[in-house]
């Protein structure tokens, strides 16, 4: 390992053939201005996310590890090693890190909307509008559908939430913060774990009573995120945003109960209901009867193609397009009310379908 002052040197190459560059801790007190406070840009239990600035103007996210964190080094091993390994346009892209003793960071591209969890919630200027949540959860379920059916072995995430998608300048989505994956090598695809990790609110209930962790724990959350893109409601309130929702669609024209009110009825009504019936399938209680990522990615691509159409004046009459099926999912026992009376294809399939990073990093 080099001394603080030495200079940087070569990493690995990640899967993706671009270098992994090892910087030293004054190139990183550089980057980050020394640390400045000012440029803190999120901040955990373990860590601090510092904006930053290569010497060629390239600006990027600098995660520090805590001294103080008890779990933070093993986190950001988890994370170092698979982002080594992966790489996806919907997957927040690992450029370098410092693994000097006392003082571990990883670097990260900057992303400058931030993440989804702010520009939902209205702490930003940003304001999405409803052609942009759903192109939103589109490359989010791309980035998903990527770690769960073509990684080799396949990744569960443990804590998708809307805090960790963020999203570049064109807002394009990409999943971020990989401390808790699981990489699986069994060949049920169930990982057994001691405790039940994550992040309150978006941790699948089966997941915490049986221990037993899947893909459609992954899958259980993104329905989660996929209600708050819907609501911009929190995820804990008065009460659980999955609760309220799965009540609220129960009612005729729910959909002015249901839909961001700040939207001002500016959104595709039958998309709102396609969307919907998508993200309660995801927080079904029994993770048998979750849809997979990819049939998920399928049908809100499918989704936004349709609403991009409509919105742009293309779509031909009855041009509704198709809908994947969930093969694999029980038609559900909730009761569900469009909020339309749409005589498109698209619309009576949907009712139709709602009934029926090295081994050696941190070594030292």
């Amino acid at each position: 390992m080099e001394s603080k002052k030495g200079k940087s040197e070569s990493g690995s190459k990640g899967i993706s053939g671009k270098l992994m560059r090892h910087f030293t801790l004054d190139e990183v007190a550089r980057i980050t201005e020394n640390f400045d406070v000012e440029k803190i840009i999120g901040e955990g239990n373990f860590r601090k996310v510092f904006r930053g600035k290569l010497d060629d103007g390239t600006e990027v996210a600098v995660k520090k590890l805590s001294r103080s964190a008890k779990e933070g080094p093993r986190q950001f091993e988890t994370e170092a090693k698979l982002l080594l390994k992966i790489h996806h346009k919907n997957l927040v892209a690992l450029l370098g890190y410092c693994d000097e003793p006392e003082n571990k960071a990883l670097i990260y591209e900057y992303l400058a909307k931030g993440n989804l969890h702010e520009n939902l919630s209205g702490k930003n200027a940003n304001f999405l509008t409803w052609d942009q949540r759903l192109c939103i959860a589109v490359d989010a379920a791309k980035g998903l559908d990527y770690l769960h059916n073509n990684c080799n072995p396949p990744n569960i995430h443990r804590d998708i939430k809307t805090a960790n998608i963020l999203l570049d300048e064109h807002l394009q989505a990409k999943i971020s913060d990989f401390g808790l994956s699981r990489i699986f090598s069994s060949t049920n695809g169930t990982f057994i774990t001691t405790d039940s990790v994550g992040t309150r609110g978006y941790l699948d209930p089966e997941y915490c009573t049986s221990r037993s962790l899947t893909k459609k724990s992954d899958i259980y959350s993104f329905g989660v995120v996929l209600l708050e893109l819907i609501t911009a409601r929190p995820v804990q309130g008065n009460e659980h945003v999955v609760d309220w929702a799965v009540r609220e669609v129960k009612k005729q024209n729910y959909q002015r109960q249901i839909v961001d009110p700040r939207l001002d009825g500016q959104y595709d009504s039958d998309s709102a209901d396609k969307l919907v019936t998508i993200a309660i399938s995801c927080v079904e209680k029994a993770a048998a009867k979750r849809p997979d990522i990819h049939k998920v990615h399928a049908d809100l691509k499918a989704c936004r193609d349709l609403t991009l159409e409509r919105s742009q004046g293309t779509a031909s009459k009855g041009g509704a397009s198709s809908i994947s099926s969930y093969n694999d999912v029980q038609p559900s026992s909730i009761e569900y009310h469009s909020s339309t009376q749409s005589t498109s294809s698209s619309s009576s399939a949907w009712s139709n379908l709602w009934r029926g990073f090295t081994e050696a990093f941190f070594s030292s």
